[in-house]
């Protein structure tokens, strides 16, 4: 079976989607644990800008690595790929992380994986608009309608909307997100996945990096516990961004979207394990409801 069809299976880009919710949803809590590892302040937004950036400098450090290994050579940008790969760094990397980092200093964790998805469900109704490829359904509508009531539901404190700064960022850093996977399915239709996820990681991390720096930021604390958690942060993202991207590749985006819904699930149940948050909300459980039928609906394949 060759790769395009191990990617664009119906089961088996199913089971890789939840794989990378896994990874993904891992990491929540492993971020938020790293402020205390690394005893940088919360408010603290260079230092916080300087650790994304390690992250995402290794990331890119490896993924180079890996496809010099795979091609048997090493190969920098031209003229032919900058200009994509310069895009995805600033939009998926750079600005992403800056939003989702700052937002998960604020924002629980396990509150932060659930807003994270605001941006997919968009996607999940309306990327016919972005992707000629993509098929507009009336079941991808109804879940993008349910799944935003989801959202809604887990912001929800009794009967009052809870919603502040925090939550903000986490829903600007989920909109560069999406925009970040619109991006990368029109540039992986003409470049190597992987080739562009590490050089759009190398530069989106370097540029972290050296803006933390130049701001002042600064690590308080490196210890064994500290390295651990990043090391782990970006081996599940060498992971994830591996196997995504190239499902971006070969599948509707509106599709993968949907899968993703359940990356916050992940959030939360490592959360309460990890960090010992209260997952046992009411309104934890209507949103999670919401997503599930959300993801039942977006699978129908009636077109209009």
């Amino acid at each position: 079976m060759n790769k395009e069809k191990i990617f664009s299976g119906k089961l088996t880009s199913i089971l890789l989607g939840v794989i990378v919710c896994i990874f993904w949803g891992s990491n929540y809590p492993f971020i938020k644990m790293s402020y205390s590892a690394f005893a940088i302040d919360s408010q603290n937004i260079p230092s916080i800008m300087l650790m994304a950036g390690m992250r995402f400098l290794i990331c890119g450090l490896a993924f180079i690595i890996i496809t010099s290994s795979r091609d048997k050579k090493f190969k920098l940008p031209d003229k032919t790929n900058i200009l994509p790969i310069l895009a995805l760094g600033m939009v998926t990397i750079a600005i992403h992380y800056t939003l989702t980092y700052i937002g998960l200093s604020i924002c629980e964790s396990s509150k932060s994986s659930i807003l994270k998805q605001i941006g997919y469900l968009f996607i999940s109704c309306f990327a016919f608009l972005f992707v000629k490829s993509d098929k507009f359904t009336f079941g991808k509508l109804i879940g993008g309608i349910l799944g935003f009531l989801g959202i809604i539901a887990v912001n929800m404190e009794g009967l009052n909307l809870s919603f502040g700064i925090g939550e903000l960022v986490i829903l600007m850093a989920s909109l560069f997100s999406a925009t970040g996977t619109i991006i990368s399915k029109h540039v992986f239709r003409h470049h190597d996945p992987l080739y562009c996820t590490a050089y759009s990681q190398f530069i989106g991390g370097s540029l972290l990096v050296l803006a933390g720096l130049l701001m002042g930021g600064r690590l308080g604390r490196i210890g064994i516990d500290s390295i651990a958690i990043l090391l782990y942060i970006s081996f599940s993202s060498v992971v994830a961004y591996t196997i995504w991207n190239t499902l971006i590749k070969y599948n509707d985006i509106s599709k993968m979207s949907i899968i993703k819904y359940l990356e916050p699930l992940f959030g939360v149940i490592f959360s309460g394990i990890i960090l010992g948050e209260n997952i046992l909300k009411l309104s934890y459980f209507i949103a999670f409801a919401l997503i599930v039928i959300a993801i039942i609906a977006g699978n129908f394949k009636k077109k209009v």
